[in-house]
């Protein structure tokens, strides 16, 4: 047996690899039985294979040639063969495979451009006439996609498989470890088409854009199309689908979270226009920024962390995009606009939403990139949002304040463990957990909103909403759902996942009156439905009764299968034995009977095992032929139905728009009362002043209460030792103040507030020096965009200014920007170690953590207390720190000598 597999060609396994994902177990070790003796054998024709036996047959065992693996291998008759025949491909040396590809051994762009030199646009190659007339049909059929698209993955339907070729095979072989062999000329890789959308979602993960290219039609398709023709293709037609780049995921099976996936489409000019589009719920958000335009921008670029940029520029771009992270992929959005010819009705009345011309140009670009990728049918459903509307009604937080308070993200390994988020995040749908992020970056400075979520979350409390949570948990994430059946590739099982979910929906509704709560009705969407359809599996049918092609299709595939099953009796009657229908892989209805049975000549043997053979005969050949038509027609209706079916659901978009949004709330709410149960929490008040009794922080639950009183004006000036706790209280009254005006309950006694128009902090110490900024630069761009953009209703958190650089220089920046703030009478927590400072500023609080030294040892008590600390005890801390005991006396000798100057 070792011998045997080593002397077997690297096709023969290929061939393997290939048929045994689809066939059922005990087929799977009878085809093996009945192909080990037979090796792959490219053809010239690409779409076509050759498998030779490797021994004489018996001379019962002819072949007639026939079709094993649709569009992939083939049997034929050897009868004079004495020997064993073994035909493998001969390697193709380095200068064949260079007069070959030439091509690729010296790769150009479209214009001509080689790879690195400047211009090169990596995204297209060249071939020329005389190369690819020297290609095959099928090779020219791959070549002519894939120069288009060069830096894509390219997944190529081949009969039940995908594959992959040349340098794509190689990246698959590389991160996957996917078999790489070669298919005559051409490296190759693939799976089956079942395993399609999880190896999508691999290269996806791993950066890269892919590029469906299907098959328009199968083996008997083509026939049928070739019956009203007289030209004859050598190779069946395909067509480029869609391509999905990181920033257009659609498929919720491409998804590792719950988190919106953006593209970002920007216009640079004078001002900068942006849109930021959702392919998985189809949504564009767009805005114009005209102050701080690249810091701006640099925020919302951050807040909905895009993946992919596509730009145009009227002046130089670069000094922003030299600032952006690499993992950004960024493209010009000119080479697209050979596609803006595109004429949609849709167009011009999307236009009418935009408000300035480049806002309208970035709406073109988008249009004209998606045309690119093959899915402009986005523009059928796409829902258009002007986020100036957001803006005046909620706080934008920044990017350095996102950071510093570590909201999604925490500052040690960037997950969500001693988040804000991850505190307070009880949502049981990825469309509620969204919608809570949402409220979370923006909070409202609206007081009705707010109270309008107050009000909501306290009728909530009074009643059990476990069961309506658990009804909600199972409708799953409606809004991906839902837009995945909107997409380009819509497939019926997301049909029937969507109908699922509306009749969960329905059920929750109901259940939902028993708590006072109500939602948009979806009944006559489901009723309607189900009055026209029938889903069986993930299938979707007509309506038994009605006059459709589908039924009538499906009416006549019985009748032939009828007609089979007649066959068969007659067969057993003249035989006088058993016989049974065998299904092997595309091989249907062999007669399978006992080896022991002598049959007609008219019998011809397609396969046998050890104890049965199969046949075919020419009457049982027609029948099957016809079964198969009919079938690939029954095929083509289904397709023909889920465009009805998608259309007769577009009808109802503007609805389920509605009940997305309402079931995301809900989710929200449901998170804000499961919230306000585990916690000991209270309704904030809001009034004109901060006063807080009993504070704690949300993150951490061991945090000692203490109380913060601003009664001499809006700015506590903040002292005490380093590891005081002095900005932990800083980041607890920040938390507080942000759930208070995301609508939700806060931790402490009682707490009071204005509603804020903004918020803003300056935490801790960081260099850029990638972009050759120091730690002190840092800050004060920090804080120039704290001075610029506040009011007297925002709220600062200022921890330590000026600490970066020299005492007088730091004392002196310090004092400024207190005094500027303090006029412009803004709402300020201001901790320093400059104790000059503290003597300067008169009418603000002033408090300090309070710390107890007993023998030499610092106890801290982390309680806000109203005075001025003197002394910071850095020695102290440093004598915690393990510091040597020499270090820390001459610390201390010559922190008595400076004190005494």
């Amino acid at each position: 047996m070792k011998k045997e597999k080593k002397n077997e060609s690297p096709q023969i396994n290929t061939l393997f690899s290939y048929l045994s994902p689809i066939k059922k177990q005990n087929d799977d070790e009878e085809n093996k039985e009945n192909i080990k003796n037979f090796v792959f054998v490219p053809l010239n024709d690409e779409d076509s294979s050759e498998v030779i036996q490797r021994k004489k047959p018996k001379k019962e065992e002819t072949f007639e040639e026939f079709k094993l693996s649709e569009d992939f291998v083939s049997f034929s008759s050897e009868e004079n063969e004495d020997e064993t025949v073994i035909t493998q491909r001969t390697p193709i040396s380095n200068k064949q495979e260079a007069k070959r590809f030439s091509f690729l051994a010296d790769v150009k762009d479209a214009k001509g451009i080689r790879r690195g030199e400047e211009g090169y646009d990596p995204t297209t190659l060249y071939i020329s006439e005389k190369e690819m007339n020297a290609l095959t049909e099928f090779e020219r059929q791959f070549w002519c996609i894939k120069k288009d698209y060069f830096d894509t993955v390219v997944f190529f339907k081949k009969g039940k498989f995908f594959e992959l070729y040349e340098d794509d095979a190689e990246i698959g072989s590389r991160l996957f470890d996917l078999k790489l062999t070669e298919r005559v000329n051409m490296k190759m890789a693939g799976f089956p088409e079942k395993s399609y959308e999880y190896w999508a979602g691999k290269f996806l993960e791993n950066g890269y854009k892919i590029a469906k290219v299907d098959q328009n039609e199968n083996m008997i398709a083509k026939g049928l199309r070739e019956k009203d023709s007289s030209k004859k293709d050598k190779i069946i037609k395909r067509e480029l689908k869609e391509i999905v780049t990181t920033g257009t995921i659609y498929n919720p099976e491409h998804f590792k979270s719950f988190n919106a996936n953006h593209l970002a489409v920007i216009y640079f000019s004078k001002d900068i226009s942006f849109i930021l589009y959702e392919a998985s719920f189809n949504k564009i958000y767009f805005s114009t920024i005209k102050e701080e335009k690249y810091s701006n921008l640099r925020n919302i670029l951050y807040a909905h962390e895009i993946k992919e940029i596509v730009y145009e520029a009227e002046e130089d771009a670069s000094e922003f995009f030299d600032k952006i992270k690499e993992n950004i992929s960024v493209q010009e959005g000119n080479k697209y606009k050979n596609f803006e010819n595109l004429e949609y009705n849709i167009v011009k009345k999307l236009s009418n939403k935009f408000n300035t011309n480049e806002e309208y140009k970035c709406f073109m670009n988008l249009i004209n990139y998606m045309a690119y990728l093959k899915r402009h049918s986005f523009l059928e459903t796409v829902e258009v949002y002007d986020l100036k509307e957001r803006e005046s009604t909620h706080i934008v937080l920044d990017n350095f304040t996102i950071q510093n308070l570590e909201l999604f993200k925490n500052n040690y390994d960037g997950s969500l463990n001693n988040t804000l988020f991850g505190s307070i995040n009880f949502c049981v749908t990825g469309n509620g957990q969204r919608l809570l992020k949402y409220f979370l970056t923006y909070p409202s400075k609206d007081l009705k909103e707010i109270e309008r979520r107050q009000n909501f979350t306290k009728n909530l409390e009074n009643f059990n909403i476990f069961p309506s949570r658990e009804i909600l948990k199972q409708v799953g994430d409606i809004e991906r759902i839902y837009g995945r059946i909107f997409s380009c590739n819509p497939k019926a099982k997301d049909v029937v996942e969507y109908i699922k979910a509306l009749k969960t929906i329905c059920i929750l509704r109901n259940k939902l009156n028993e708590i006072n709560l109500d939602i948009p009705e979806c009944d006559s969407i489901l009723h309607e439905f189900l009055n026209k359809y029938l889903i069986e599996g993930e299938e979707i049918f007509p309506e038994k009764n009605s006059d459709d092609e589908l039924n009538n299709l499906k009416a006549k595939e019985i009748e032939i299968y009828d007609k089979l099953m007649q066959y068969l009796q007659l067969k057993k009657k003249e035989l006088k034995c058993d016989i049974k229908f065998k299904n092997i892989g595309k091989e249907i209805f062999q007669m399978e009977i006992s080896t022991d049975v002598k049959v007609p000549d008219n019998f011809f043997l397609v396969s046998t095992t050890k104890t049965t053979k199969r046949f075919y005969t020419l009457e049982l050949k027609e029948l099957i032929k016809e079964y198969l038509e009919n079938d690939e027609l029954i095929f083509q209706s289904k397709g023909s139905l889920l465009k009805r079916v998608i259309i007769f659901l577009k009808a109802y978009a503007g609805k389920m728009e509605d009940i997305c949004m309402r079931l995301s709330e809900l989710d929200v709410f449901f998170s804000y009362c499961i919230f306000s149960q585990r916690y000991n929490t209270v309704y904030p008040k809001f009034t004109d002043k901060l006063k807080i009794f009993g504070l704690r922080n949300p993150i951490y639950q061991n945090f000692v209460e203490t109380d913060v009183l601003l009664n001499e004006s809006d700015i506590l000036i903040l002292t005490g030792p380093n590891m005081g706790g002095k900005s932990t209280l800083m980041r607890s009254i920040c938390y507080n103040i942000i759930l208070a005006q995301m609508g939700m309950k806060v931790f402490a006694e009682s707490f009071e507030l204005k509603v804020f128009d903004n918020i803003f902090t300056r935490i801790g110490a960081s260099d850029n020096l990638e972009k050759g900024e120091s730690t002190f630069y840092v800050e004060l761009n920090e804080t120039s965009k704290i001075l610029h953009k506040s009011t007297n209703n925002t709220f600062i958190i200022l921890d330590e200014l000026g600490r970066g650089t020299s005492v007088k220089d730091g004392q002196a920046i310090a004092t400024a920007v207190l005094n500027y703030l303090k006029d412009k009478g803004c709402t300020l927590i201001f901790s320093t170690h400059y104790f000059k400072i503290v003597d300067r500023i008169t009418d603000v609080n002033k408090g300090f953590m309070d710390v107890e030294l007993m023998n030499d040892e610092v106890i801290f008590k982390y309680k806000l207390v109203n005075g001025v600390s003197n002394d910071s005890m850095g020695i102290s801390v440093a004598n915690l720190a393990n510091i040597p005991n020499e270090v820390i006396k001459n610390a201390l000798s010559y922190k008595n000598k400076l004190l005494n100057k």
